[in-house]
């Protein structure tokens, strides 16, 4: 674009619909000396919520006990007869329950979170079966309400159940003491011991909740670089039928969507103009999306490319034979919102030139514009892509909470889920490299057997990249490829090359890129970074990862432009 001209940019966020969460669940049953006359009965609701339960492999539920200390009775599990054995081996304990302060739910919620994994966040509950404080520990409650506050701070639905009549030795309950059970539970999740019937019916109500997660809020956030400034009244949100609620704020920009249904397109645009010419940096780094689902949890933050614009002069009106032409949309990188809910987000900028004015009739010289760019059309493109995956016994290093070779196939997995395959019109193949490189599945669109090929991936020693990049660009050259299709690379390593020269690996770099568009991924911090850049078709498509999120962010981003790789075409005359 040029100084003197206003661009429009348009982010795209298409929520996809997501899979059904499991469900984990931790019943807390209190067998101190205040549950003497009911625990039997206490006993039986928490047996009888475990029997409603639909015990698949993604249900795991767990036992712990309450008297002086907490204890676990069972580990969470997807076997239904440890757990209910674990409930009927709970044994009334005959010491006072104020005899020493301790966090009720903690252990409950420790199990919860060890259960945990980054791929998906699970429905967690927590079934509270217990009395409330006695006369003159009022403090001791208030502090469990706060514990209980943390807990469901983190998404977790504390389900209280309790007592009204129970009768106790001393210290005596207050005919109020129940109150303290309702305070800690979540909201419409407090019930009377004798409605047992109606603990089962919740615990149900939130498995299938879990089933048809959602999406329900949507937030954009945009952060403009120093080196753009915001078109005034420009911004603007669609569909129109969400009514998105747009907040502006200097550089920072707000588009809300509520109610959205699952597989919704939604669209922010905003034109700016920028401020010096050069190279600059769209939006700042920490642009982002965010998806709250209908259980009220948050995603995490998606980012949104910061994309960088090369800003030209504004040369002044010369003769032509011809209005200069307009300059149309190019597409930029992407970033795709999960969390539990996925999304994706594609950004797309574009300006139009001034037309000059026409030539007259005498004879002279004619000036044609020094450079022009070529717009592409998502909706019309697609991609035969190659992800070449470093395999060499690095990869088996802990990265968050597993392995880098982990990450690597949950985010190959994500980004097969992105593509139009199935007679969608896009391709891909799978290889990985170490000393050598084994294609796993060659150029296709059958998604189920290139995500058997994911799981196949093993790791032996040595890192080949040149090889890599030959077999990929043979890939891509060969018959399998379909001739309208853009011809993409895509390797992921967490290293420098150990085996072959870096000259080597250049050389190979510069014969993969002819004609294709190389991105290079760097998971982790020993990446050369300078020297992969290089490696990269162009030095922005050198994406770096510094752990498992942020890779899957990285592919979901590659996994949008993919349509139009590179974004804006510049070429010559």
């Amino acid at each position: 674009m040029r100084v003197c001209d206003e661009a429009a940019v348009t982010v795209t966020l298409v929520v996809t619909r997501p899979k059904p969460l499991p469900l984990h669940v931790v019943f807390l049953v209190a067998r101190h000396l205040l549950m003497f006359d009911h625990l039997d009965e206490a006993k039986a609701v928490a047996r009888d919520a475990a029997n409603a339960l639909e015990f698949t492999n993604e249900t795991r539920v767990g036992v712990v006990s309450l008297s002086v200390q907490s204890r676990t009775e069972q580990e969470l599990t997807s076997d239904k007869g440890k757990v209910l054995s674990a409930i009927n081996g709970i044994r009334l304990d005959q010491v006072n329950p104020t005899a020493r302060y301790y966090d009720w739910l903690a252990d409950a919620e420790d199990l919860l979170a060890a259960a945990r994994s980054e791929a998906i966040s699970p429905v967690e509950i927590i079934v509270l079966i217990s009395t409330g404080c006695p006369s003159g520990f009022e403090s001791y409650c208030q502090r469990q309400q706060a514990s209980s506050g943390r807990v469901q701070g983190k998404g977790v639905t504390v389900i209280g159940v309790c007592n009204p009549n129970a009768v106790v030795p001393p210290p005596a309950l207050p005919r109020t003491h129940c109150n303290d059970i309702r305070a800690m539970a979540s909201q419409g999740s407090y019930y009377d011991l004798r409605q047992g019937s109606r603990v089962q019916a919740r615990l149900l109500e939130l498995e299938q909740q879990g089933k048809d997660v959602a999406p329900k809020v949507v937030q954009l956030i945009e952060r403009l670089a120093p080196g753009f400034t915001l078109v005034a009244g420009s911004a603007a949100g669609a569909p129109a039928a969400l009514a998105p609620r747009i907040q502006i704020n200097s550089d920072r920009m707000l588009w809300e969507w509520k109610d959205v249904p699952a597989d919704s397109v939604l669209t922010a645009t905003y034109r700016v103009k920028p401020k010096a010419e050069g190279s600059a940096q769209l939006r700042l780094a920490d642009s982002a999306a965010t998806v709250e689902d209908n259980l009220q949890r948050l995603s995490r933050p998606y980012l949104v490319p910061t994309r960088t614009l090369l800003v030209l002069p504004c040369a002044p009106p010369t003769p032509t034979a011809s209005p200069e032409p307009t300059q149309t949309p190019t597409t930029a990188p992407s970033a795709t919102p999960e969390p539990s809910v996925t999304t994706a987000a594609t950004a797309t900028a574009s300006a139009t030139a001034t037309a000059s004015p026409s030539a007259t009739s005498r004879p002279g010289r004619a000036y044609l514009p020094a450079l022009m760019r070529r717009a592409c059309k998502p909706a019309e493109q697609h991609t035969d892509v190659v992800l070449a995956i470093d395999a060499s016994s690095s990869m088996a290093q802990l990265a968050g909470g597993g392995t880098r070779i982990q990450a690597a196939q949950a985010a190959a997995r994500r980004f097969m889920e992105l593509l139009a395959l199935g007679g969608g019109g896009d391709q891909a193949a799978l290889l990985v490299f170490n000393s050598q490189v084994q294609v796993l599945a060659g150029l296709g669109d059958d998604r189920t057997a290139l995500l058997a090929a994911v799981d196949r991936i093993g790791l032996d020693r040595g890192t080949r990249i040149d090889l890599a990049l030959d077999v990929a660009a043979g890939i891509l050259a060969g018959q399998s490829s379909r001739p309208q299709n853009n011809k993409v690379l895509v390797l992921l390593t967490d290293g420098r090359p150990d085996q072959g020269s870096e000259g080597q690996m250049l050389e190979a770099a510069g014969r993969a890129g002819s004609g294709r568009e190389v991105y290079v991924v760097g998971l982790g911090d020993e990446v050369g970074a300078d020297l992969m850049r290089q490696v990269a078709s162009r030095p922005e498509n050198y994406l770096a990862a510094p752990g498992p999120e942020e890779l899957r962010a990285v592919y979901e981003a590659v996994a949008g432009q993919l349509p139009c790789p590179g974004g804006v075409l510049w070429g010559g005359f």
